[in-house]
């Protein structure tokens, strides 16, 4: 899953998705709090870098199954 076009509403619907709050989000993704979340989510930051590939592997792994797989 690519993400790097996303913007800071998709992040947060994708967390959604994820069934995840900003903090667990958080420490899924080794981050010490939700802070840095909430400043994506706010478009005070970019995902990007180490944290975007991690966020994108995280949402790869954590797909929900689709019936018959």
């Amino acid at each position: 899953m690519k993400l790097n076009k996303m913007n800071p509403e998709q992040f947060k619907q994708t967390r959604k998705k994820l069934n995840l709050t900003q903090k667990k989000l958080a420490e899924e993704l080794g981050l010490q709090d939700a802070r840095h979340i909430r400043y994506i989510e706010s478009g005070q930051r970019e995902l990007k870098g180490v944290l975007l590939k991690c966020f994108e592997y995280y949402c790869e792994i954590n797909q929900p199954k689709q019936q018959g797989e």
